[in-house]
């Protein structure tokens, strides 16, 4: 992936084409499409993918991505990337998931966290799961074990941006960690600017082993004006070189200065 392409705005389709340039932006999501069984939405992500290898996207096929997604929406187009976001995942998730074999099946059920894990599948797999989603482990008010498997972190933003982050875990075991991380500022339109972590380490431990994984910032969506309209944009990273993406164009930054009179509603972190 060594193409920067910006995507065509079809009529207010900005939170999309935001979106579209943090994933593809991820070497291990563009990974993952080659990964995944063919169906019709991971069809339209390789066009999509093979038009940013040659340098130009297709606006018909940008445009049933669009379809895709507003099919999901009971009232009018998204108005939030976050919400594209969920939504995206969750339909690769379905039409990709396989069913587990019975001796996959017994082995699961001795291990509570990955019994937990695949229920929440319906005891079925997918590379989507496993690429986006994490799952914690902690007591209930009656000391009842639970496993609570999350897309997008929420998180409500304190003082610093680590303390916020911090917050989101008291309490809480990481049992399964994704290679891809989502972080969702829920008052992100309430504060001027942020600090943002250029990387970070979590720890995932169950009853099979420990793992840590160091994660690296990749790319945010900031969301300019009111949350009712508005415009989004995308920063990413790549080569050290951080560029923002304003649909079509695409400029390399010479500063940061961007973090320091907005903040981001979306970031998303690699551990690659």
């Amino acid at each position: 992936m060594n193409n920067i392409i910006g995507f065509p705005n079809i009529g207010n389709t900005c939170w999309l084409n935001s979106l579209l340039q943090c994933l593809f932006n991820n070497v291990l999501f563009v990974g993952l499409l080659d990964l995944l069984p063919k169906c019709h939405t991971t069809e339209l992500f390789i066009q999509i993918k093979e038009g940013i290898d040659k340098g130009q996207i297709d606006n018909n096929m940008f445009y049933q991505i669009v379809q895709l997604v507003q099919k999901q929406f009971q009232i009018g187009v998204p108005q939030d990337a976050q919400e594209a976001f969920l939504y995206i995942v969750d339909i690769l998730c379905n039409e990709t998931s396989i069913k587990l074999k019975d001796n996959e099946l017994e082995t699961i059920k001795k291990i509570s966290s990955l019994n937990s894990w695949f229920k929440f599948q319906q005891y079925t797999k997918s590379f989507v799961y496993d690429a986006f989603y994490t799952q914690f482990h902690f007591k209930t008010s009656d000391n009842e074990d639970r496993y609570e498997p999350l897309l997008s972190f929420q998180m409500l933003y304190q003082n610093t941006f680590k303390e916020s982050f911090q917050e989101m875990f008291e309490d809480k075991d990481v049992t399964m960690l994704a290679p891809i991380l989502s972080i969702y500022i829920i008052n992100c339109k309430q504060i001027s600017a942020i600090e943002v972590l250029d990387d970070f380490e979590l720890t995932c431990t169950n009853e099979i082993k420990t793992i840590k994984l160091q994660y690296h910032f990749n790319s945010c969506i900031f969301h300019m004006g009111n949350y009712g309209g508005g415009h989004y944009i995308a920063v990413i990273k790549r080569h050290n070189k951080f560029f923002l993406c304003n649909d079509l164009t695409i400029t390399e930054m010479k500063d940061m200065s961007i973090f320091t009179k907005m903040s981001p509603m979306l970031l998303f972190y690699s551990s690659q």
